[in-house]
């Protein structure tokens, strides 16, 4: 079940998005039929078209999988660090297991890539958007 997102504790962020990467085929199947469904007011079916619509993309499968990675593995070393059993020579390691893990993460693209196959999402980025710049000329 998906979790709204909590103002007071991250650690419900990191669930919520843990919900969204294990769930992700079938939210998207769930707003396909919510979009389709005429007894949903037209707000609704609009708002869960729109939602498909992002959840669709590449890039976003992508970025679920990589907060999901980053941030249960944050949650695990902030569960570790306030047991009160631990020492400062475990406290340094476990953050210095943390930055290398973060650091390995930027090298680990390909391997998200292709976790997002499993979301069922497109195959290919969107194309980039193209800003519109202001014309300067006088």
């Amino acid at each position: 079940m998906l979790k709204s997102r909590s103002q007071t504790r991250w650690s419900a962020d990191a669930n919520s998005v843990k919900a969204l990467c294990l769930g992700y085929s079938e939210v998207m199947l769930t707003l396909i039929e919510i979009g389709e469904d005429n007894n949903q007011k037209l707000g609704v079916q609009f708002e869960a078209k729109e939602l498909h619509i992002k959840l669709k993309k590449k890039e976003v499968g992508i970025t679920t999988i990589v907060w999901n990675t980053i941030l249960q593995r944050i949650n695990n070393t902030s569960i570790d660090l306030q047991k009160s059993t631990i020492n400062l020579s475990v406290i340094v390691s476990v953050y210095e297991s943390l930055i290398a893990f973060i650091h390995d993460v930027r090298n680990s693209f390909d391997n998200f890539e292709l976790k997002s196959k499993s979301f069922n999402i497109n195959s290919e980025f969107c194309d980039k958007r193209k800003r519109n710049l202001p014309n300067l000329e006088c």
